[in-house]
């Protein structure tokens, strides 16, 4: 996972994945969040149930 990535306070990354225009990154909290590639703003959290 590039260090540039912040995460929300209390998240770790067990995984890391890159599309075009984003990146997702799988956390410890059985969730997934999607980023811009650009910006770096969070743009989606997906829990897995």
């Amino acid at each position: 996972m590039p260090a540039s990535i912040t995460l929300p306070n209390g998240s770790e990354a067990t995984a890391f994945t890159r599309g075009e225009g984003w990146y997702a990154v799988v956390t410890g909290h059985q969730s997934i969040l999607i980023f811009d590639d650009v910006t770096g703003q969070l743009k989606q959290t997906i829990e897995i149930k």
